[in-house]
């Protein structure tokens, strides 16, 4: 999984959890005038906790895999021009 990928996949885990944050929401001013509303509502805290439990962990991934990425990249040095002369020594460059 790509760095990218593992952000995607937090972004879309951190949308769920925003859903079931609004249904919680709804529930709970239900659960005013209906007490076995609370159950589902406790029910759907559950299963927040569970995907902030998951969006944690595909955010430390992203963060590894960037980490990952950046050192693979720095290994890559510059791509010059054709024009440029190979040299291990500045004796040939003019000014």
């Amino acid at each position: 999984m790509t760095p990218t990928l593992a952000q995607y996949e937090a972004t879309q885990t951190k949308q769920k959890i925003n859903e079931v944050q609004k249904g919680i929401g709804k529930l709970m001013k239900a659960a005013k005038t209906d007490p076995k509303v609370k159950e589902e509502a406790d029910a759907m805290l559950k299963q927040k906790t569970d995907l902030e439990k998951e969006h944690k962990a595909f955010v430390e991934s992203a963060a590894e895999k960037q980490v990952a990425l950046s050192a693979k990249l720095n290994t890559i040095g510059n791509i010059v021009h054709d024009s440029v002369k190979v040299s291990n020594n500045e004796v040939c460059e003019l000014l």
